[in-house]
């Protein structure tokens, strides 16, 4: 049976936001915006969350916690919690390094190792549906 285009339509609505969240951090790293790219590194992993969660039709909380949705998606998938491993640290960048305080700075060749983190994330997590999302 083929799957609801509906469904099929707002799932990659997910991954196509997360798409241009990846790009904005290729984009503000190149500029040396390191926090600002870790920001959109975060956004990417958590949308492609939450669209493999309303995929299987599991209701999530308004939240940028990582930790969090990994459990609820490793409700559906126990190997997406191993996978997540190299970015569930991002959850910081999406609250604490966007307002002023004290935090430790990444330098741009550890942000530039999370984007390539965040992008094998989401093609995993992609690659786990049942059609292709680019």
């Amino acid at each position: 049976m083929l799957p609801d285009p509906v469904k099929v339509e707002d799932t990659l609505n997910w991954f196509r936001k997360a798409e241009k969240d990846l790009a904005v951090a290729v984009l503000v790293l190149e500029a040396d915006y390191i926090d600002e790219s870790l920001f959109h590194c975060q956004q990417a992993v958590e949308k492609c969350l939450k669209g493999y969660l309303f995929w299987h039709g599991q209701p999530f909380k308004k939240t940028h916690d990582l930790n969090l949705l990994s459990i609820e998606c490793a409700a559906i998938d126990i190997d997406i919690q191993a996978i997540l491993i190299p970015v569930l640290p991002l959850t910081q960048f999406a609250v604490e390094y966007r307002y002023p305080g004290p935090v430790v700075h990444p330098s741009k060749t550890e942000a530039t190792e999370w984007l390539d983190a965040t992008k094998s994330v989401c093609a995993a997590i992609a690659n786990k549906l049942p059609f292709p999302t680019n």
